[in-house]
C-alpha cells in the first residue's frame, strides 16, 4: 500500500515517492535526528533478525562510491539519498564515450574492490543499481543486499525481487540475480564468489561502450542460454578496452580476472610501451605495480589466450536450472507454461487459490481477479488467453483485456481432469468428476459433445489430462483403468472415425506431455523420462532416456503430474512431495495425546469399529491411488482391505462390525461396495449410478445403508437410503433443496423407538449441523419423520455420535465441539462447548477417545523449478 506524505516510519517522515525498487517502493524521507533527507525502501515482508544483522554488516561499508546504508527497520531500509540518473537511464541516450565510460568503470571498480576486501559481494550489479551524480561521482546501490536478502528465504516470501531467493553461496542449484548480468556459473545455480561481480562489471562496460545489451534474449530463457553460450562481438569494442573485457567476460571463472583492483593493468595502454619503471607499491590497493617486463610477458600471454579463444569451438549449450517460491503459500501447485516459454500460470491446490501469472523467472507475479478456485490451467495456442476450471465452470481469461472478467466457455467441468486448447478452436475437457471420457466444446463457448468414450472391455475408469499435438487434430490423454496394464497415455483424434493405435502409447500412472522438440515426457515412478516421438506419424522413433528431474504428484488428484513444457525447450515442475507414513494420534477429551499409531501414507476418513478395537482408513498406494486399510488399534498393525481396482475411499462399518462399505470408481463413476472386514470373500456391488456416492453409515438394525449422492457437477445435494434386504432399491431421503452431506445415524433408538440422523446442510448460507428423527422399520417414500433441529451455533461439520446417542461431536474450524442430546417426547439440545483445538477424524464409541490423522513429517512449502534447454541433457546419452 502506498504511503502518503507525512506518514511516520519510526523516526522518519515520508516526503514523496521516488519509484519502485527491487525490494518494493522507494520514498524520499526526512530524518529529524540528523537533519537530513534519506531514501527509504519499503518491503512487503518483515525482516528477520538474521537479515538485520547482515544489513548492519553491510552498513560498515564506507566508500565514496558506495551508497551508504544508514538503518534498518522491521520492514524498511534507510539509505543515503543520491540525486541524479541511473546508468540505465543514461544508456537510453546511446553509447558512452570511451574516456567517460572508463571513468565510470573505474569508480564502479573502486567500490567493488572496497567491498570485496571486506568479504561482501554484490551479485546483482547492473546499470539500474548505479547512480550518476551531477558532479561526476558514481554511487553503487544495494551493495550486498542481494546476499543479505537471500538469508530471509527461510520462512519469508520472495515475490518482490529476483534476488529474494535461497542464497546460492550456501545452496547449489538456485539462481539469484538479473539474467542479463549474471555469469554462466550463476545462471546454472552454481557456487559464486567475487568473480560474479567482475563478470557483471564487464557486461556493464561492454554495454556502455556499445550502447546495447550484451545478452538480450527475447525471454529470460533465451537470455540465460546466451549467457552460457554467446561470445561478445569484440570488433565493436575499442582496442584499448578489449584485453580488459576479455579477462572480465571469461566464461570459465577459473580463467576470469580474479581481483577487480587489477583491472586497470589490462587496459591496452595502462603501461606505456617502452617505459621502464621501478616497482612501486600502490598504497590504496595494497598490490605491487607491474614493471614493463612483466607487462610485456602479460601481453604475450594475453595474445596467446586470444588466439586460443578465437580458434576454439563455441561451448555446447547446457541445461540451466533454477527455482523460486510461488507467489502464494501452498504445498502443491497447478502449473502451465505458456507456448513460447516466457510465462507461467499457476495456482495453489491445497489452499484458497487464484490464478497467478508471472514471467518464467518469477518476477512481476500478478493475481488475476475473478479467478478464485482456478484449477486445470491451460493456455491458448497463441498465448493470449489462459483457460481454467473454477466452481465446475470452464472459463477463459483474455490477457489482452486484463480488466475484463473471465468468460464462461461451458459447464459443468471437472476441476481435476485438465484441459487443452487446439489451434482449430476446440477445447477438450472432462464434463464431470464421475467417470467419463473427454468432451469437446468450441473455444468461444457452447454445448459440449463427446470426444472420447470409456472402453468397457479395457475396464477404463476415466479419461483425463488431454494435450493437443502440433497438428491441432490429434491429442494425447491419460486413461485410468481398473487393470494396470491398460493405465497410461493414449492417442485421440477430433475425427471420431479415424483409426488410432490400440492400447497405451506408454504405461504410466501419471499424465504425459509432448514437447515440440520431438519428445514425449512421462513419469516412471518419480523419474521424468523423455522418448523421441514422431507427432505426425504417431509413433516413437527411439528409446526412452531419463532426465535428472524428480517430478511431484499431488496425493489427492490421481494421474496428475506437476510439470509443463513449452515449444522452446523450457520445462517447469514441482519437485517430489514427501510421501512418508501418516500417523493417528489417539487423544483424550482434553486433547492430550494418549498414543500414536503409524498409518498408511495419505490416510483420511478414519472410522472406528463398534467394538473400538479397529479403525478403517483410506490410504495411498505407491501410485498415490486410494485403498481401504484396517488398523488394529492395540497392536498398531495395518492390513490392506482393497487393492488395485480403481480408487477405494471412505470406509464405514456395519453395526455388528462384520462389514465395511466404501466407494470405488473401478467401473467409472464412484459406486458403493461392501466387503467383509476380515478381508475374506469378494467385493459386493451395492449401488450403481452415473453420479458420485459417499457412504455415510448403517441404521442401528443393519437394514439400511445411508449414503449421499451428487448431482450435476458432483455437487452434493441429497441423502439416500439403501435397503440391505429385498430388491435394494434406493429410497430418496433428506431431499431438502439444499446441499446435504456428512449424514450420520445414531447408534441407538430414542424413547419413541426411532433413530436420529445428524447431518450438515447449508440452508442458512453456511454449513451447520442438524438433527432430525429417522423412523424405525424404514422411512417409506415419505422421508424422515419430524422437523429438523439445528445443533451448531456458528458453523459445523463432521458429526459423530456417542454410542448411547446422548452426546454429539462435530468440528468447526480447528475446534472439536461436543453437545448433549436428549430425545424424549420433546428433544433437548444442550449448548455446544469446545473440547480442544483440533479437527477430529473419528470418535470412539464411548466418546472418550478421539482420533486425529496427521502427516508424520511436515510437508515443505512448494517451489517452482525451471529447466531451460533441457534437451541438452539428452545429447550425451
Amino acid at each position: 500500500m502506498a504511503l502518503s506524505t507525512g506518514t511516520k516510519l519510526g523516526p522518519y517522515e515520508i516526503l514523496a515517492p521516488l519509484g519502485a525498487g527491487g525490494m518494493g517502493e522507494v520514498y524520499r524521507a526526512h530524518d529529524p535526528r540528523m537533519g537530513r533527507q534519506v531514501a527509504i525502501k519499503i518491503s512487503a515482508e518483515r525482516f528477520s533478525a538474521r537479515f538485520s544483522r547482515e544489513v548492519h554488516s553491510v552498513a560498515a561499508l564506507n566508500h565514496p562510491n558506495i551508497c551508504h546504508l544508514y538503518d534498518v527497520g522491521p520492514d524498511y531500509l534507510v539509505m543515503e539519498l543520491v540525486e541524479g540518473p541511473t546508468l540505465a537511464e543514461r544508456l537510453t541516450q546511446g553509447p558512452v564515450p570511451l574516456d567517460e565510460a572508463l571513468q565510470i568503470a573505474r569508480q564502479i571498480g573502486d567500490a567493488l574492490e572496497d567491498a570485496h576486501e571486506k568479504g561482501i559481494i554484490h551479485r546483482d550489479l547492473k546499470p539500474g543499481n548505479i547512480m550518476l551524480r551531477p558532479d561526476g561521482t558514481v554511487k553503487v546501490l544495494d551493495f550486498g543486499l542481494a546476499k543479505v536478502t537471500d538469508q530471509t528465504a527461510s520462512g519469508e516470501r520472495a515475490e518482490h525481487s529476483q534476488s529474494l531467493t535461497v542464497d546460492p553461496i550456501s545452496r547449489v542449484g538456485v539462481v539469484v540475480g538479473t539474467a542479463a548480468y549474471m555469469p554462466p556459473e550463476q545462471a546454472r545455480g552454481k557456487l559464486v564468489d567475487k568473480r560474479a561481480d567482475i563478470w557483471a562489471f564487464g557486461v556493464i562496460l561492454f554495454e556502455m561502450l556499445t550502447g546495447e545489451r550484451l545478452f538480450a534474449g527475447e525471454t529470460v530463457s533465451d537470455t540465460l542460454i546466451e549467457v552460457a553460450t554467446k561470445e561478445p562481438d569484440w570488433e565493436r569494442i575499442p582496442a584499448k578496452a578489449q584485453r580488459l573485457l576479455r579477462r572480465c567476460l571469461e566464461k570459465d571463472p577459473k580463467k576470469r580476472l580474479r581481483d577487480i583492483g587489477d583491472a586497470w593493468f589490462w587496459l591496452e595502454d595502462a603501461v606505456p610501451e617502452g617505459a621502464v619503471t621501478a616497482m612501486a607499491y600502490g598504497k590504496k590497493s595494497g598490490r605491487w605495480r607491474l614493471p614493463v617486463t612483466l607487462a610485456a610477458i602479460a601481453s604475450l600471454m594475453a595474445a596467446a589466450f586470444a588466439a586460443g579463444h578465437y580458434t576454439r569451438k563455441l561451448p555446447d549449450a547446457r541445461a540451466i536450472r533454477f527455482s523460486f517460491a510461488p507467489p502464494f503459500k501452498t504445498h502443491a501447485i497447478n502449473l502451465a507454461l505458456s507456448p513460447d516459454g516466457t510465462r507461467i500460470a499457476s495456482s495453489g491446490i491445497d489452499e484458497d487459490h487464484h490464478l497467478w501469472l508471472s514471467s518464467i523467472d518469477s518476477s512481476n507475479a500478478q493475481k488475476q481477479p475473478g479467478t478464485e478456485g482456478a484449477m486445470s490451467l491451460f493456455w491458448s495456442p497463441d498465448g493470449r488467453s489462459v483457460g481454467f476450471v473454477s466452481g465446475g465452470v470452464l472459463q477463459r481469461l483474455n490477457l489482452d483485456s486484463p480488466q475484463s472478467p473471465p468468460q464462461t466457455v461451458t459447464s459443468p467441468a471437472n476441476p481435476f481432469a485438465g484441459a487443452a486448447w487446439s489451434p482449430r478452436g476446440v477445447i477438450l475437457f472432462q464434463v464431470e468428476q464421475a467417470g467419463s471420457g473427454l468432451s469437446r466444446v468450441p473455444a468461444g463457448g457452447g454445448a459440449p459433445a463427446p470426444a472420447t468414450h470409456l472402453n468397457a472391455a479395457r475396464k477404463e475408469i476415466v479419461h483425463r489430462y488431454p494435450q493437443f499435438l502440433p497438428d491441432g487434430r490429434h491429442f494425447i490423454y491419460w486413461v485410468w483403468s481398473a487393470l494396470e496394464e491398460n493405465t497410461g497415455e493414449y492417442i485421440g483424434s477430433l475425427d471420431a472415425a479415424e483409426k488410432l493405435p490400440d492400447g497405451p502409447l506408454v504405461r504410466t500412472w501419471r499424465e504425459a506431455h509432448y514437447a515440440d522438440s520431438g519428445y514425449l515426457l512421462y513419469l516412471e515412478g518419480k523419474v521424468l523420462m523423455a522418448r523421441p516421438f514422431n507427432a505426425s506419424g504417431l509413433r516413437f522413433t527411439g528409446e526412452a532416456r531419463a532426465l535428472p528431474e524428480q517430478i511431484g504428484r499431488h496425493w489427492g488428484t490421481t494421474g496428475h503430474a506437476m510439470f509443463s513444457v513449452s515449444s522452446r525447450d523450457a520445462l517447469i515442475y514441482q519437485e517430489v512431495l514427501p510421501q512418508g507414513a501418516s500417523r493417528i494420534s489417539v487423544r483424550s477429551r482434553s486433547g492430550n495425546v494418549l498414543r500414536t499409531i503409524e498409518a498408511p501414507a495419505g490416510s483420511q476418513f478414519a472410522a472406528v469399529d463398534p467394538s473400538g478395537t479397529h479403525v478403517a482408513v483410506q490410504g495411498l498406494d505407491e501410485n498415490t491411488v486410494e485403498d481401504i486399510w484396517t488398523i488394529d488399534l492395540e497392536r498398531g498393525l495395518a492390513s490392506r482391505l482393497t487393492a488395485r481396482q480403481g480408487s477405494n475411499q471412505r470406509p464405514v462399518w456395519s453395526p455388528d462390525g462384520q462389514r465395511i462399505a466404501f466407494m470405488s470408481n473401478r467401473a467409472g463413476a464412484y459406486d458403493l461396495y461392501a466387503r467383509n472386514a476380515n478381508g475374506t470373500g469378494e467385493d459386493e456391488l451395492l449401488v450403481k449410478s452415473p453420479h458420485t456416492k459417499f457412504p455415510a453409515g448403517w441404521s442401528a438394525d443393519g437394514k439400511y445403508l445411508l449414503y449421499v449422492e451428487g448431482g450435476n457437477g458432483d455437487m452434493l445435494t441429497s441423502t439416500w437410503l439403501l435397503p440391505m434386504e429385498g430388491d435394494r432399491k434406493p429410497i430418496p431421503f433428506l431431499n431438502t433443496g439444499f446441499n446435504v452431506d456428512d449424514a450420520k445415524l445414531s447408534p441407538v433408538l430414542d424413547d419413541l423407538g426411532r433413530q436420529r440422523i445428524a447431518y450438515v446442510s447449508n440452508e442458512t448460507g453456511s454449513r451447520e449441523v442438524y438433527v432430525r428423527p429417522f423412523p424405525s422399520g424404514g422411512p417409506g417414500a415419505a422421508g424422515p419423520v419430524g422437523p429438523a433441529i439445528r445443533v451448531s451455533t456458528a458453523g459445523g461439520y463432521h458429526p459423530f455420535w456417542r454410542k448411547d446417542g446422548r452426546e454429539l461431536f462435530y468440528s468447526v474450524g480447528p475446534k472439536q465441539m461436543a453437545v448433549d442430546v436428549t430425545f424424549g417426547k420433546r428433544p433437548e439440545i444442550g449448548i455446544p462447548h469446545s473440547l480442544f483445538d483440533l479437527d477430529l477424524n473419528s470418535v470412539s464409541a464411548d466418546g472418550q477417545r478421539f482420533l486425529h490423522i496427521e502427516d508424520a513429517a511436515e510437508m515443505p512449502a512448494a517451489r517452482i523449478s525451471v529447466v531451460l534447454n533441457w534437451t541438452a541433457e539428452l545429447a550425451g546419452k
